[in-house]
């Protein structure tokens, strides 16, 4: 045993020795409770690393880095992470000329951690200034380690909604209809959970109406005591020069 790590993340173990370039390493193989890593620093180098995994339910101290990732994201559950390492040593490694690059090349992007808070927050939904902050917030003083630049984000974003919302959606009406029985009121699970409440499949005037149980409930909240309700609207240049009609109408709340 080299060492043991408590009240941390998997993850963000991982991504400290990727950011820190204190060791290049690969993934050689995973199990559902641990994980070997494989020096890639040479071609031939034997030398690897075994983190064992263990969950553990805690509530951490308020002047913890990671107490509001854990409560937010992670429903106060934290990894326990056991190092070892094998008894071979590192040897036929690269220059660090020939090191420096890959180094770089792995700094760049998001990190794993990042990833994942991102997917656990829906953070891919958001605007760009919200989701940096949020993730700022988060991530306190290693946000630049794990979201290095604005950039990297809003492409990882930008995939994962393609990935989770696009994924083999084609245009047709036919993908519209399945998606709106996808997004139905009944499986909305939260109150911000996307809800196509109807379609119109004239293919001259086709409209898509969607919205989510927070608007419902304010819409229906100023009715019932006859506030005055606020829209706004948007239209995106790039989709109407293309000659695409599409109108973007919602309830404004302050």
């Amino acid at each position: 045993m080299v060492e043991t790590i408590s009240n941390t993340y998997y993850q963000k173990y991982v991504d400290s020795l990727i950011r820190d370039q204190k060791w290049l390493f690969k993934a050689e193989y995973a199990k559902d409770d641990y994980y070997i890593l494989k020096c890639a620093e040479g071609i031939n180098c034997q030398y690897k690393k075994r983190i064992t995994v263990e969950k553990e339910k805690i509530e951490l101290p308020d002047n913890h880095a990671l107490k509001e990732i854990s409560s937010l994201i992670f429903d106060n559950e934290v990894h326990k992470l056991k190092i070892e390492v094998n008894n071979q040593s590192h040897q036929g490694h690269l220059s660090n000329e020939e090191l420096k690059p890959k180094y770089e090349l792995r700094s760049q992007g998001c990190s794993d951690f990042g990833k994942l808070i991102i997917k656990r927050l829906n953070l891919h939904l958001k605007k760009q200034v919200e989701r940096i902050s949020t993730l700022q917030n988060l991530l306190q003083a290693d946000y630049k380690i794990h979201i290095p630049n604005s950039q990297s984000l809003s492409n990882y974003c930008y995939q994962l909604k393609q990935e989770l919302f696009f994924k083999e959606f084609d245009g047709t009406l036919g993908t519209f209809e399945s998606l709106s029985s996808n997004y139905s009121f009944e499986k909305a699970s939260s109150e911000v959970d996307l809800i196509i409440l109807d379609i119109n499949k004239d293919i001259e005037n086709f409209v898509l109406v969607f919205t989510c149980k927070h608007f419902l409930t304010h819409f229906k909240k100023q009715n019932e005591i006859n506030q005055p309700s606020f829209f706004v609207s948007d239209t995106t240049f790039s989709l109407l020069r293309n000659n695409y009609k599409l109108l973007i109408i919602g309830n404004l709340f302050y």
